[in-house]
């Protein structure tokens, strides 16, 4: 959700050289935030937005193209990837956040909890564990059913373990592969196989849970963003003076379909896996090539407007504490508008405070690892 001063990466190619921007791109923060007030809106009245959890499928691309981005970067600089700084810079931006919202539901699964979620301390306790160790895409996967309050964390574990996989994943095909069309058309396959498994999966009779948390089965989503940061990085798309018109227009054209999308998918039904997942990652890799162009567009103005920018700064914080808020007023049998107004509200408070002093990494922590030029991305 992925979810900034968080798509930071700066190519050394001049502007001559490389036609389409690099360093902060403020428009893929308002990507953001359309993709998590999306997920809001439909965590608290899904009648509203049916489609809404494509929203996490938004952030499953823009994460694979902003890391895949970074990473080649990275190699293109040094012929080389530096895992531990990765993951460490990882840990420093994601980590915090998230051992707040557990402690906060430890300490309060000992006072009030237990009723409200119908389960004992203990069970509370190993839902909390599993989403520590970005375990829980897999036991809703499985069918266990947990972890429950904190169920939204299943799209947290499946970036996790794309973080942890994909960076040596890409310097062996680096290494392996000297040509970026050559290494473009794999990761294509690869996303095509990946939607040949889920289809297949889904012949023989796979449940919908299976489908929608595994790892395996969205990885799709995650590899078209990742072709995009290929191309986008190695300078492979063209420059002509037909660009600006097919960029905006194909932006504009995918944002309509998303909205399309988001007001009728329902996702347990049966042409989801087939449709919603391809098309979703389709459009939103459209609308990704328009934002980080030179040129200025219709979309890009809408998405830069400070609100939506200040929004998709904080994405992380809300799509962490949303969830658990929503599911308490929830199982007192508060109104869908209540709790999206309310509990809407106090999820912005907590995002805000949770940005500015736990998200961004230590000062002294991130000031000892090497980053030169790389922003904070999630």
């Amino acid at each position: 959700m992925k979810i900034i001063d968080r798509n930071l990466f700066t190519l050394r190619t001049s502007v001559a050289a490389d036609p389409y921007k690099s360093g902060y791109i403020p428009a893929l923060d308002g990507l953001r935030a359309f993709a998590i007030l999306s997920v809001l809106v439909y965590h608290a009245i899904a009648s509203v937005l049916s489609g809404g959890f494509i929203g996490v499928d938004i952030f499953f691309t823009l994460s694979g193209f902003l890391i895949t981005a970074l990473l080649i970067r990275e190699w293109d600089r040094s012929e080389n990837i530096d895992f531990k700084n990765f993951y460490a810079r990882r840990a420093l931006r994601l980590l915090p956040a998230l051992v707040a919202l557990l402690l906060v539901y430890v300490l309060t699964s000992f006072l009030f909890l237990e009723k409200i979620t119908n389960q004992s301390v203990p069970d509370n306790l190993l839902d909390a564990f599993i989403v520590l160790f970005y375990a829980s895409n897999w036991t809703l996967a499985l069918g266990l059913g947990r972890p429950q309050m904190l169920g939204h964390a299943w799209s947290l574990s499946i970036e996790e373990q794309f973080y942890i996989l994909w960076p040596l994943t890409l310097l062996f095909i680096l290494r392996l592969i000297p040509s970026r069309c050559w290494i473009v058309a794999i990761l294509l396959s690869a996303a095509f196989l990946s939607f040949l498994h889920r289809v297949q999966m889904l012949s023989t009779g796979a449940s919908s849970w299976r489908l929608y948390f595994g790892l395996d089965t969205r990885l799709d989503s995650l590899l078209i963003g990742c072709a995009l940061g290929v191309i986008f990085s190695s300078n492979l798309l063209p420059s002509g003076r037909w660009m600006p018109a097919f960029t905006n227009y194909t932006a504009l054209a995918s944002m309509f379909g998303l909205l399309i999308l988001i007001k009728v998918s329902v996702w347990e039904n049966s042409s989801t896996p087939y449709v919603v997942f391809v098309l979703t990652a389709v459009f939103t890799m459209f609308i990704i090539l328009n934002l980080t162009s030179p040129y200025r567009s219709t979309l890009r103005n809408i998405l830069e407007i400070p609100l939506l920018v200040g929004i998709g700064k904080i994405s992380y914080g809300l799509y962490l504490w949303h969830f658990p808020i929503f599911f308490v007023m929830k199982q007192l049998h508060w109104w869908g508008p209540v709790v999206l107004a309310i509990g809407g509200t106090l999820t912005f408070v907590i995002a805000i405070l949770s940005y500015h002093f736990l998200e961004k990494p230590f000062p002294l922590l991130s000031a000892k690892l090497s980053f030169a030029g790389v922003g904070n991305m999630v």
